[in-house]
């Protein structure tokens, strides 16, 4: 697949998608990985892509964490999030962080939970965090019980928690006006 993909390419005279193809040859070569993806971040940072360039830097930070480079992982993770954050590019910010959580790093709060909730997420887990069951819940809503467990799952990952008990407590802490 990759001598295809290459094969396509107009050398570096086109920086963004051979700056693409630096990420691809990096998560598929066995060897030398790392002179790959710098490459295809330099390229990006070169033809100003900062969205491209933070995947390079997660993807480089993702081999590194299953390389057992957890000190490099971290350093390539941070540089993803800081820009997935700054394109408000909410999904992969939470991709990086939970990579860099994965490195055995405490991933610092993005910000008030009512901005990394949805109001139907922040509603449930408010709901849930009373004790109430999921059914309780879904009749106070008035949703089912499928879509109640399908937001409570969204704001469980969101929260970097895994249970309702972990969940009260994230919600009791936070300030009133972060709700």
């Amino acid at each position: 697949m990759l001598p295809e993909f290459e094969a396509q390419l107009p050398g570096e005279d086109n920086p963004l998608e051979a700056g693409r193809a630096q990420r691809l040859r990096g998560i598929l070569t066995e060897g030398d990985y790392g002179r790959h993806f710098l490459r295809g971040i330099a390229l990006h940072e070169q033809c100003h892509a900062p969205f491209e360039q933070a995947r390079t830097h997660l993807c480089y930070g993702e081999r590194l964490r299953r390389a057992r480079r957890r000190r490099d992982a971290r350093t390539q993770l941070r540089a993803a999030i800081e820009i997935f954050d700054r394109l408000d590019a909410v999904p992969w910010a939470e991709r990086a962080r939970a990579e860099l959580r994965a490195t055995g790093e405490s991933v610092p709060d993005p910000g008030p939970l009512r901005e990394r909730l949805t109001p139907q997420e922040m509603q449930i887990a408010l709901l849930v965090s009373e004790g109430r069951t999921n059914a309780e819940v879904s009749r106070a809503v008035f949703l089912s019980t499928r879509t109640v467990e399908f937001h409570l799952s969204r704001a469980y990952r969101k929260l970097g928690v895994a249970t309702r008990t972990e969940l009260t407590r994230q919600l009791a802490s936070a300030q009133p006006a972060d709700i």
